[in-house]
């Protein structure tokens, strides 16, 4: 990979961050009781991340959890989100799983918007 092409990686992942971070800030402030609560643990899921990531999450429930490894820098702008000192349980969730729910979450707040 040269400079050019990690470059635009980093712009990237930092889009997809914020998005994220904004999917979770909106959830909490309006629809936390539809697709439960939106949480953060200093913890992280990939063990070799711990030093440099949080782990954000929305819902506990380990078939419904939609959750991603954020940079540290961020954790004070989810200050929104409730503080976990533990992770909570996880399936053997694949990226495609979190796609997918990701996605079930529009036809919920399309219904909201109309």
């Amino acid at each position: 990979m040269d400079q050019h092409e990690k470059i635009i990686m980093a712009h990237l992942t930092d889009n997809m961050v914020n998005l994220f971070i904004t999917l979770a800030r909106l959830i909490e402030g309006e629809h936390s009781t539809d697709y439960g609560l939106v949480w953060k643990c200093r913890d992280c899921y990939m063990k070799f991340q711990s030093n440099s990531h949080f782990t954000l999450g929305i819902n506990t429930d380990n078939h419904n959890m939609i959750c991603y490894n954020i940079p540290r820098y961020y954790w004070d702008k989810c200050n929104f989100a409730t503080t976990l000192e533990k992770l909570p349980l996880k399936d053997n969730t694949r990226p495609e799983d979190m796609v997918q729910r990701l996605q079930l979450l529009y036809p919920e707040f399309k219904k909201r918007w109309e």
